[in-house]
């Protein structure tokens, strides 16, 4: 799929029952998604993003965000990005930066 195709509406409502099931297992596991991250996946769905352009946000996020990390000291957070696409299922363990946690006494 181009990078520039926008998903149909049946993909998009597809993709929004996975992200609804897979933020419910976060929060089980104790790894609740932030409101940030939330609302990037409601973006992603409201816009209609391919799954590629998707991943390339994701990726490039995760670039600043480690940029940030190098010049700023707190603790990190994993995130679990699991997107089942219509040819093949991708799965992302991604570490995200969260500025606003604070280390865990050791």
């Amino acid at each position: 799929m181009d990078r520039s195709a926008r998903l149909s509406p049946e993909d998009v409502s597809a993709a929004r029952i996975r992200r609804l099931e897979a933020m419910t297992l976060q929060n089980v596991e104790g790894n609740a998604l932030s409101l940030d991250q939330v609302e990037m996946f409601e973006m992603f769905e409201r816009e209609r993003w391919s799954h590629e352009r998707r991943r390339e946000y994701i990726m490039a996020r995760i670039q600043r965000l480690a940029a940030e990390r190098a010049t700023t000291s707190t603790s990190t957070r994993t995130v679990t990005f699991c997107e089942t696409g219509s040819a093949s299922e991708t799965r992302l363990t991604l570490n995200m930066w969260n500025a606003s946690s604070s280390p865990t006494p050791g």
